[in-house]
């Protein structure tokens, strides 16, 4: 590969604030304008990808091991406010839905506290 191709690469993979900043770097450090065109063309074409703010929670699997899958249970009860039938119930037909719709920070405190005990856990 050579270096122009790899510098393509490179440009290509910047995000929309990396762009600004190169625009900035070339017009300030080099004197050259004509890059707002083609920083704009490259801003224009990439595709904005929105980080994803709510998520499902889904249990995979929890571990075999009597301590902790107890704990998951427990861990279940707690974050679901159901009794430890219910909770004991939903690791028995793994994999289930856990939670819908919370936010990233929630989601990511649950895969947290399950995945201490070895359980996996999935977020979309």
């Amino acid at each position: 590969m050579t270096n122009v191709e790899q510098f393509a690469d490179q440009l290509v993979t910047l995000d929309v604030k990396q762009l600004i900043e190169l625009k900035k770097v070339l017009k300030d450090k080099y004197g050259l304008e004509e890059t707002v065109a083609v920083t704009t063309t490259i801003i224009e074409e990439k595709p904005i990808v929105e980080e994803k703010t709510h998520f499902n929670v889904r249990i995979i699997k929890v571990s075999e091991i009597t301590a902790e899958k107890l704990n998951s249970v427990k861990v279940i009860n707690k974050i679901l406010e159901c009794g430890l039938k219910t909770a004991n119930d939903m690791i028995k037909v793994l994999p289930v839905i856990l939670k819908e719709n919370v936010s990233k920070m929630e989601a990511e405190s649950i895969k947290s506290e399950l995945g201490v005990l070895n359980a996996i856990v999935e977020l979309y």
